[in-house]
């Protein structure tokens, strides 16, 4: 990681002198000379716009001011970079404080098609006076004005580019920093900051409104970061505190975003496992209850697996729902009308549709599932392996149960919820049809038939037993992770305006729980004989943030 971090940094300084180099080129072979050329030429000469201040700054907008902040840049950069020291050294906090500096940017990069333009029209216009200057510029080389105009896009260009590079290139140091280093929150306040700088020139928003929201982000980021702080500690005490609260449902999944945010997904949802492995008394209710950990396993899984739910599981939706225009699949006779044809024949034939329709649902998930992040896959292998510590025999059952009954079935039974189709284009019988396909599924990976509790659901065991082989090499396999790829699993991501409005939620619960969990602390403070007032500074943390807030608007 320290070579690749070193090669990174050797890129952004590079990219810097390139652009500083390309600058100073500018200035020295059009700015200043046609600056001087201005003086000489009679300011009241209507058809030379050489001697007008007003085509100068059309052409060459915010230049210069542009190279006076990448000079100051380049200084500073490699002073830092002369005397970095791994594991000392910051880089990231340096990048963070200097990007409001580079607001210039972005009156420069809006500029770009009005100075292309500008250009090409005036050296149109007045060949015989700047057209001619420009070519003149490159008569020794054999190149003539269209050359100089070249060079100048380029320029232009290159500076707009500039800020692209230098956020793919802080993302890519982030990416190679642990969580624990020194760098990390440097890295992540400045990927923050160009990121802002970045999207400003993208939506071409005002100066005063970019420095607006990157201020605010930023201030919420600095508000919240105590909190932040004292959850992403890595005893995860005041986790395993706030997990008594009653209101646990309302934040789980902001924590695993937050933890996700801050590079520490993966403790956490270690810490959460074994928390809930101790906490059962049998493997039949692992991960079963309502509680924080269950919570944490179903909405970390949902977080992970977004981007897959989106790309394969909907299209597996949609089909499904078109199939509910010609096909049923219940095999209630109690739901079922005679007046649709003999109940017997009814339930037969919808028992075949329901069995096919299942073995296509897990053919075509056993086929796309590698699909997910290796995050994902990760998770697997964690849950089954710290669950064999305890319950052996449920380590492949406990994989099943978190892709399927916390992570897929939900996406069956309430498509909706996970934006997989809106709620009028489910009707009855669509939503009873994909209902009854994730309750099959789930028995498959519960290694469960069907008996006394829904005997009208016997006839598809059939299907369970035929398919109980291949659930469990598709468990095995999703839990086939070796430990030594762990480090290059990692998921780090930015703090954002998601983030803030989940800390402003999480605040809130706090303070509302103050006193509650006051006494929680003292008691865990008791308990482990801490040496500190942990009462006394979670009290005054809460009263230095004051009120809780509303998070900023993206």
């Amino acid at each position: 990681l320290r070579n690749k971090r070193q090669e990174i940094i050797a890129e952004i300084v590079a990219l810097e002198n390139s652009l500083l180099s390309r600058l100073e080129s500018i200035e020295s072979k059009y700015i200043d000379p046609l600056a001087k050329l201005s003086k000489l030429i009679d300011p009241n000469d209507l058809n030379n716009p050489i001697g007008s201040a007003e085509w100068l700054d059309e052409i060459f907008g915010n230049t210069r001011k542009v190279l006076d902040v990448h000079r100051s840049f380049s200084e500073m950069l490699h002073k830092r970079v002369m005397n970095y020291e791994e594991g000392k050294s910051k880089l990231g906090d340096f990048l963070n404080k200097i990007t409001p500096y580079l607001q210039c940017h972005l009156r420069f990069a809006l500029k770009i098609e009005q100075s292309f333009t500008a250009i090409r029209s005036i050296s149109s216009a007045h060949k015989d006076t700047f057209g001619e200057w420009l070519g003149g510029q490159f008569q020794e080389s054999g190149r003539g004005e269209e050359m100089a105009v070249n060079e100048i896009q380029a320029a232009f260009l290159e500076t707009f580019l500039f800020v692209h590079r230098v956020h793919f290139l802080l993302r890519k140091l982030f990416e190679n920093t642990l969580h624990d280093h020194v760098e990390f929150r440097g890295l992540k306040a400045a990927l923050l900051s160009w990121k802002e700088l970045e999207k400003s020139v993208v939506t071409g928003k005002d100066e005063e409104e970019i420095d607006e929201s990157q201020v605010n982000a930023q201030s919420y980021y600095q508000r919240y970061e105590p909190i932040i702080d004292l959850f992403t500690d890595k005893s995860f005490a005041f986790v395993d505190i706030i997990s008594e609260l009653n209101e646990t449902d309302k934040f789980a999944g902001d924590l695993v975003r937050l933890m996700c945010s801050e590079g520490n997904s993966l403790n956490f949802l270690k810490y959460n496992i074994r928390k809930e492995v101790e906490r059962v008394e049998g493997e039949s209710t692992l991960f079963r209850a309502n509680t924080l950990q269950a919570q944490v396993l179903s909405a970390y899984a949902h977080h992970i697996g977004r981007d897959y739910v989106q790309s394969c599981v909907k299209p597996l939706i949609d089909f499904l729902r078109n199939e509910a225009k010609t096909k049923n699949y219940e095999l209630n006779e109690m739901s079922l009308s005679a007046s649709d044809g003999d109940l017997n024949e009814q339930v037969q034939t919808n028992r075949k549709n329901l069995f096919e329709a299942c073995q296509l649902c897990f053919t075509y998930i056993n086929g796309t599932i590698d699909q997910c992040p290796p995050l994902f896959f990760e998770a697997c292998y964690l849950l089954s392996n710290i669950v064999a510590t305890r319950f052996p025999t449920a380590s492949l059952t406990s994989v099943g149960g978190l892709v399927f009954l916390r992570f897929l079935c939900p996406c069956f039974v309430a498509p909706e919820r996970f934006k997989l189709a809106r709620v009028e284009e489910i009707d009855k019988k669509t939503r009873r049809n994909l209902i009854l396909i994730g309750k099959v599924l789930q028995n498959l990976s519960n290694n469960l038939p069907f008996g006394k509790k829904e005997p009208f659901m016997e006839p598809i065991n059939e299907f369970i037993d035929n398919y109980r082989p291949h659930m469990r090499t598709l468990q095995d396999s999703l839990a086939d992770v070796q430990e030594s790829d762990f480090e290059l699993l990692k998921e780090k991501s930015l703090f954002n305006f998601e983030e803030a409005s989940e800390m402003a939620l999480i605040h809130k619960v706090i303070a509302t729980n103050q006193l509650q969990m006051a006494e929680k602390l003292a008691k865990f403070a008791a308990e482990h004989e801490l040496d500190y007032p942990l009462v006394d500074s979670f009290n005054s943390l809460l009263v230095q943030m004051g009120p809780p807030k509303a998070a900023p608007s993206s």
